[in-house]
């Protein structure tokens, strides 16, 4: 079922910016696009202006995009950033129904790949199981079918594994740096996604990171609740000031937690 732009479900500065993706989209590309969705934070209802990757993933109709086609895609995203200061936070991949329903052939890297609006680079086609299961459960249509009619196919256990990497090789290749944790930024960052990381485990579902600092305020022990509540104050942009004498303090703690939230979850769940 085709449908319009939902702005109820899409913040309203966003609109203008989704609006004119989808038409030049339609345009320029009509032969290929199926559709143009949203997920991440903005489809899991987590979304902060000037703080939020605005997450897309475009559907094709093709499993190999051509030169040409390339070339009118990077015009379009060329043209959006021109007009839409939002545009710097466009994060997101082109697919294709294949692709998304793992039937599609190998066939080399030629599906668009976007970062900070821009195109960083191409790739195969195939989509993270993280964004594909976010996109499956609550992928917003800003053109096209609704996304549960998209024949998604991923399995608990790619999400598993996936979670398996970000804890032992992603953060585990960061867990002995304290120097990072002296930026507020890998504060929040760290915390809440290793707080999302133990919901996602526990449940067999994702929510935004916000939300599970939050979990964790209410599940965890009192020995991590001082620096939980300081990434959710980080993340929420509160004004409260630290709840650390020093920057250096926090910091360690930051890092303890991480270390500490890999060896729990390595202990607590089958990967």
């Amino acid at each position: 079922m085709n449908r319009s732009m939902n702005n109820s479900m899409i913040p309203d500065e966003l609109t203008p910016l989704m609006d004119d993706f989808g038409r030049l989209l339609r345009l320029h590309v009509p032969h290929l696009v199926h559709g143009l969705y949203l997920q991440g934070s903005i489809a899991l209802g987590g979304y902060q202006s000037m703080k939020s990757d605005i997450d897309v993933i475009v559907v094709l109709n093709q499993a190999v995009i051509n030169e040409e086609d390339n070339a009118k895609i990077t015009a379009i995203h060329e043209e959006l950033h021109a007009q839409h200061p939002f545009h710097l936070a466009v994060e997101g991949l082109y697919t294709s129904l294949s692709h998304l329903s793992k039937k599609a052939e190998p066939a080399g890297e030629t599906f668009p790949r976007l970062s900070h609006g821009g195109k960083k680079s191409l790739h195969t086609g195939y989509v993270d199981p993280t964004s594909a299961w976010i996109l499956r459960n609550h992928g917003i249509a800003v053109f096209g079918p609704e996304a549960s009619e998209l024949g998604i196919v991923v399995e608990w256990d790619e999400i598993r594994g996936a979670m398996n990497y970000n804890l032992n090789v992603y953060w585990a290749g960061k867990a002995n740096r304290a120097e990072l944790y002296m930026d507020e930024e890998w504060i929040e960052f760290a915390v809440l996604t290793l707080a999302r990381i133990v919901y996602t485990m526990e449940h067999r579902s994702i929510i935004t990171k916000l939300d599970a600092g939050y979990y964790l305020l209410q599940q965890e022990p009192n020995r991590w609740h001082r620096v939980v509540r300081e990434a959710v104050q980080i993340r929420s942009g509160g004004t409260g000031g630290t709840l650390y004498n020093t920057d250096l303090e926090r910091a360690q703690e930051v890092q303890q937690f991480v270390q500490a939230t890999i060896a729990e979850c390595n202990a607590k769940y089958p990967f």
